[in-house]
Formats: C-alpha cells, sequence, structure tokens
C-alpha cells in the first residue's frame, strides 16, 4: 500500500500481512503503478495489457487456503511496475511540476534532486496459486487511498503527476 498523508509529510510504501500489521518498507514514494499482461486467448499470441477491472470480475477460484481468486490472474505472465522516489530532504527539491511530485524549498536549480522513477518488468514463469492470492489481494486494495489513520479517502489516480496515490506491492510466483 502506498500511505500518503501530505499533512504529516509521509509517503510509505506498506507491506500488509494480510491480517493486522502495516510496515513501512520504504519512505517518500510518491507514485506507485502496475501494468498486468498475460496471455492473449489464442494461442501462439503476443501478451496483451489486461485492464485491471478484469482481476476483480470473476470467474472465482480458491487457492489451498480457501482464499478467492479471479482465475483471469492465472493467465498474468508479465507485471510492469513503476515507482517513484522523491528526495526526503525537502531543501533539495524545488517547485511542484514535471521534476517533482512535492515541493521543496529550493530556489538554486543547481541544488536540486529531481524525482527519480524507477521502472521493473518482472516475468512470472508459473505464478501457481500461492503468488496469484498476493498478488489478487493487493490489486483488489490498490485503487483505495487511505489517510495515516487508515481511513478510505475514496479512488486514487495513477497519475504520477498529482498526488501520491495508494497502491499494493507483493511478492508473485511460486
Amino acid at each position: 500500500m502506498l500511505k500518503s498523508d501530505a499533512r504529516a509529510n509521509v509517503f510509505e510504501l506498506m507491506q500488509f500481512d494480510g491480517s493486522l500489521t502495516d510496515l513501512p518498507v520504504i519512505e517518500h514514494v510518491v507514485g506507485l503503478a502496475f501494468d498486468y499482461f498475460a496471455d492473449p486467448e489464442a494461442d501462439g499470441a503476443a501478451l496483451i495489457k489486461l485492464d485491471p477491472a478484469i482481476l476483480t470480475d470473476g470467474p472465482w477460484s480458491k487457492d489451498a487456503s480457501g482464499r478467492f481468486f479471479d482465475r483471469d490472474v492465472l493467465r498474468i505472465r508479465r507485471v510492469h511496475v513503476r515507482l517513484r522516489l522523491e528526495s526526503a530532504d525537502p531543501s533539495l527539491r524545488g517547485p511542484a511540476g514535471a521534476l517533482f511530485v512535492h515541493a521543496g524549498s529550493s530556489s538554486a536549480a543547481g541544488r536540486v534532486v529531481p524525482d527519480e522513477e524507477i521502472e521493473m518488468h518482472v516475468a512470472l514463469r508459473n505464478p501457481g496459486p500461492s503468488g496469484v492470492y498476493q498478488l489478487m489481494s493487493y490489486h483488489l486494495r490498490q485503487s483505495v487511498d487511505h489517510d495515516s489513520a487508515g481511513r478510505d479517502n475514496g479512488p486514487a489516480s495513477p497519475d504520477f503527476g498529482k498526488d501520491a496515490t495508494t497502491s499494493h506491492v507483493a511478492p508473485v510466483g511460486s
């Protein structure tokens, strides 16, 4: 989950244990987005990009622990992850815009550290049911923004040029 609380200047990538505990993993994360690529319906064709809605509409299956997941998740073979980080020191950030999601106090062009965006391409060779559940459970929660008290603030936007969004990361695969 990407926890964002602008008033407290907290932007953290959190790890949820699936039950009670949220722990910070990385601080100053200001953007997180996922693209899912799956086997097409026709054999031999190239991977296709999935609309995230297809991962929440069924048909449903149960994993070994009795948890439900959308069977379309089994088609996923590649995930593109985009992660955007900001400088922890506001004096090294300039005005909000293309280089900075959150404004800082630097007025000297030579004394800034622009936000850094990292893109990862993860290939899933055999995402068995254990990894499928983690991917699905985090996907289902990725579209809701929460404040520092965990209250639901409604849908989040994946646009890195705007406020930080809520998304989830989990280990996938078997």
